[in-house]
């Protein structure tokens, strides 16, 4: 499967210095099986597109001032809008 084009603009993101940005250590990549929605997090920063919608709103509701209250510690996305997502708090979201 091919890498989605903003996760691959979003890995290879550099500072100033030329240092890549992403802490590789703690990357972690969920591709929807088509390839076409992901959820992308290095523990400090998140990318994601065209997530269900009801993860999407579980995501938005976890945001306050572009900040997560409660960040999402391990996200997959499955078939269609099928999606599990548990956060640092231990709040679980899913559907099946």
């Amino acid at each position: 499967m091919n890498i989605p084009e903003g996760v691959k603009t979003w890995l290879y993101t550099k500072d100033a210095t030329g240092k890549l940005v992403q802490d590789f250590e703690n990357l972690s990549v969920s591709p929807r099986p088509d390839g076409k929605a992901f959820w992308a997090m290095d523990g400090k920063n998140f990318i994601w597109n065209s997530l269900p919608n009801d993860l999407s709103t579980g995501v938005a509701g976890l945001l306050k001032n572009v900040t997560f209250t409660d960040s999402p510690r391990l996200v997959t996305l499955g078939v269609g809008v099928d999606y599990f997502m548990l956060t640092k708090n231990d709040a679980c979201y899913w559907r099946f």
